[in-house]
């Protein structure tokens, strides 16, 4: 999986270059899951990248797995109690591949 960043992901999903399929959220220490809607996720990640500290963050995953995309949250953040995982259509008929392409960052 490529970073990504909370902006991209962000413009990706209000242009509908993208769609949501599903969202689950994992405590880190219980596991227990939670299945959270689209619009809570789309404002949770309106607020993450409005505060300007995590705009450019890149512990946001990206990767195709299977025939769709993936973008995973939190995962190796010691500070983040929570993984979150999105799983996401991409436009008819191109490839997944190259979609994600379009959502990579450079990692410094």
């Amino acid at each position: 999986m490529r970073s990504t960043s909370a902006k991209r992901l962000l413009g990706t999903l209000r242009d509908r270059t993208v769609s949501v399929k599903d969202i689950k959220v994992t405590d880190k220490d219980s596991n227990e899951v939670k299945v959270i809607s689209t619009e809570q996720f789309l404002m949770d990640l309106e607020f993450y990248t409005e505060s300007g500290i995590f705009t450019e963050s890149t512990d946001i995953k990206i990767g195709v797995v299977g025939d769709s995309l993936k973008v995973e949250i939190g995962r190796k953040s010691p500070c983040s109690l929570y993984v979150t995982e999105i799983w996401l259509d991409g436009p008819e008929g191109q490839d997944k591949r190259q979609v994600a392409k379009k959502l990579e960052v450079e990692v410094a």
